[in-house]
């Protein structure tokens, strides 16, 4: 099992070598101006690669799990997840997002993990029955798309599944 000051530095690599490759991709924001349904109060965030060393910290193995992060954006999460996690999947409702993640996926060549799938979709429709740890970065999620994950995470989640999440979820019922 690594130890947290591993954890860490590998934590730090993993989000140097991911900022300076975003860095050349177009940003969340600018994905966003590209939709028919933007609006200058719409506000675009992505977690901190860092962070991933937290969530891996907190679990047994994490090299043998599986994680997922529903709503991933531009994919740099999952990404880093992959350096992790047995297998990191990821999943973007919007094709634009989604498209930077998988430029960014193929950028990174030989130094990406091969253990991560990037897909865009639906997340309401992501098979969840497999996934050990799930992410969902819900601060923007509509209340509309926030109720119906709540239900599909209430019935898809297993027993001992850790469920991260940026805001609560407040209609969950099982203990996960």
């Amino acid at each position: 099992m690594l130890h947290d000051r591993d954890l860490s530095a590998r934590a730090e690599i993993v989000a140097a070598q991911l900022d300076a490759l975003f860095d050349s991709l177009p940003s969340g924001y600018e994905c966003d101006k590209q939709l028919a349904t933007f609006n200058d109060s719409y506000t675009y965030g992505e977690i901190q690669t860092r962070d991933i060393a937290v969530i891996a910290h907190n679990v047994t193995e994490p090299a043998q799990l599986t994680f997922a992060e529903l709503g991933s954006g531009l994919g740099k999460f999952a990404i880093a997840a992959g350096f992790f996690f047995k297998h990191s999947f990821g999943i973007e409702f919007a094709p634009e997002r989604s498209a930077v993640a998988q430029r960014a996926l193929v950028a990174l060549g030989e130094r990406a993990p091969p253990n991560v799938a990037l897909t865009t979709g639906d997340l309401r429709e992501f098979p969840l029955h497999c996934i050990d740890v799930v992410f969902a970065h819900n601060l923007v999620f509509s209340s509309g798309l926030e109720r119906a994950l709540e239900l599909k995470l209430d019935c898809e989640l297993a027993d001992g599944v850790l469920l991260l999440s940026s805001a609560m979820f407040s209609n969950i019922h099982a203990a996960f």
